[in-house]
């Protein structure tokens, strides 16, 4: 209704996007709602239960997009007319590539222009490799992760990386990748977030990092992550560790799986209740679940460059 005021007509457009990710939730159920909105029999006496009166919303065009049909409940793809639309091809991922997402991931990773190229061969095997959906985010993603690196072998005197290590199927592959492009005696700074020293601790802790992100991987304990950097390569000349308090609500705004948010927050009240602190300091303030992630802070020293295993 706000969207409707807001457009200032009766008979406007709505595009829904990416309805296949509807998900039920302690806050509602979307798909329920949607029925009623898409179904012509009914929307011509919508009632909006804030406002407790009824809309015509028979004029409005509802354009839904999904990137699969399956998870659409029945009884709302029953509603919808369906029109498949082919993906886009390797030839229009390599210029969407090249026009606009190369330059995107150059600035929001605060290089200056004209420091970065890509081949088209070295583009064309990401394509094709590494994003086999049909459409762009994979190609997005996969081009601003760091495992293989478009530089030339010691290219800086330091690489200072916002990478967090725990996305990382390999994360050995990624910080040798950094020491290659570094030279001999050159500086490379890493800053993630660790787990307990407990393995009990840290596997849990990692659970419920998965539980709101399928991307987490592992988080390493702070002898794990020096292990990993030295293992690369690199001699550690400093570190320093600090606590960042989160809350829950905080927290679960970065996940883009909306269907965990109750069942994650049940866990994490549950083991808050049994005094479990999951090696996070997991406990409950007022109405709410709250914990401390820490961070560490690495400097090291590239011992060997570009020779690095």
């Amino acid at each position: 209704m706000q969207n409707v005021r807001t457009a200032g007509a009766n008979n406007p457009l709505f595009v829904l996007d990416e309805i296949d990710k509807l998900g039920a939730d302690f806050r509602g159920d979307p798909a329920s709602a949607l029925l009623e909105v898409l179904d012509p029999e009914q929307n011509s006496t919508f009632v909006d239960h804030y406002l407790d009166v009824p809309f015509d919303l028979s004029k409005v065009m509802f354009v839904t997009t999904a990137n699969q049909l399956d998870p659409i409940p029945w009884a709302l793809r029953d509603r919808m007319e369906v029109i498949e639309l082919a993906g886009y091809t390797e030839e229009d991922k390599l210029e969407i590539a090249r026009r606009h997402l190369i330059p995107r991931q150059v600035h929001e990773n605060g290089l200056p222009d004209g420091h970065v190229s890509f081949t088209t061969e070295g583009l064309v095997h990401v394509i094709r490799h590494y994003t086999r959906e049909a459409g762009l985010r994979n190609v997005r993603f996969e081009l601003g992760r760091a495992e293989e690196l478009p530089f030339e072998a010691g290219s800086f005197d330091a690489v200072v990386t916002r990478l967090t290590l725990h996305h990382f199927p390999d994360p050995h592959r990624a910080m040798v990748e950094m020491v290659r492009v570094t030279r001999p005696n050159g500086k490379v700074v890493v800053a993630d977030i660790v787990s307990s020293e407990n393995p009990d601790e840290a596997e849990l802790h990692n659970s419920l990092e998965i539980l709101r992100d399928p991307s987490h991987v592992r988080a390493f304990s702070t002898g794990g992550l020096l292990n990993l950097i030295e293992s690369a390569g690199l001699r550690v000349t400093s570190s320093l560790t600090w606590e960042m308090q989160r809350d829950f609500d905080e927290w679960i705004r970065i996940t883009n799986a909306p269907e965990r948010v109750k069942p994650l927050y049940t866990v994490m009240l549950t083991l808050a209740t049994a005094g479990i602190h999951a090696g996070i300091d997991l406990r409950i303030n007022g109405k709410t679940v709250v914990f401390k992630h820490r961070w560490l802070l690495v400097t090291a020293e590239s011992l060997t460059g570009a020779s690095a295993p």
